[in-house]
């Protein structure tokens, strides 16, 4: 594979959300609440879910991320249609 830069850079404490639709197969990108775009190319649902990780592009685990479904408040609200992805939700 190959690899593109995609939206802004981003620093230690900065808040990055996903907002993923698998009914019409998208996903969008925030960083501090501020839409980085949305993708659909790079989706294929015929492959396992998506689950977020961490990477530095260099191969490089980053271990010192925090992931927030909504079991706390969200520091940014989700997008208008987006919910957290907890059991009540489903």
């Amino acid at each position: 594979g190959s690899s593109v830069a995609y939206g802004a850079t981003y620093t230690t404490n900065d808040v990055i959300g996903i907002a993923y639709d698998a009914d019409n197969n998208t996903m969008t990108f925030y960083k501090n609440g501020a839409s980085q775009g949305q993708i659909t190319s790079a989706l294929d649902q015929t492959q396992a879910p998506y689950f977020p990780l961490g990477f530095d592009g260099s191969g490089s685990l980053y271990v010192d991320l925090v992931f927030n479904f909504g079991q706390q408040t969200f520091t940014y609200a989700p997008p208008s249609g987006y919910l957290a992805l907890n059991t009540f939700n489903l």
